[in-house]
C-alpha cells in the first residue's frame, strides 16, 4: 500500500463510499483521485465498488413501481418537511 500527500490507503479506503456518493469535498475529491491514480490495491477497491453500485442502479431501473409510489413518496416527503 502507498500513500500520496496525506492519504494513505487506510485513509482512501475509509473515504470510498462517500467518494462514491459524491459526498466528499473538492478538496479531499481531488486527494482520493490522486491516490487511486498511483495505487493499483485502491483504485482495484474503488473498481470493485463502483461496479456494484452500477449493477444495483441497473438491477433498480428495470423494477416497475407502481403509479401510486411516486405521489405516496412526495406525500411522505412534504409531510416530514412540516416536523
Amino acid at each position: 500500500m502507498t500513500s500520496i500527500g496525506r492519504y494513505m490507503c487506510e485513509h482512501v479506503f475509509s473515504l470510498l463510499d462517500d467518494y462514491l456518493d459524491r459526498e466528499l469535498t473538492s478538496e479531499q475529491i481531488v486527494k482520493v483521485q490522486e491516490h487511486l491514480k498511483t495505487c493499483q490495491e485502491c483504485a482495484g477497491e474503488y473498481q470493485f465498488e463502483a461496479q456494484i453500485i452500477r449493477s444495483v442502479r441497473e438491477k433498480i431501473a428495470k423494477i416497475d413501481l407502481p403509479a401510486s409510489l411516486l405521489e405516496r413518496v412526495t406525500k411522505a416527503l412534504a409531510a416530514a418537511q412540516l416536523k
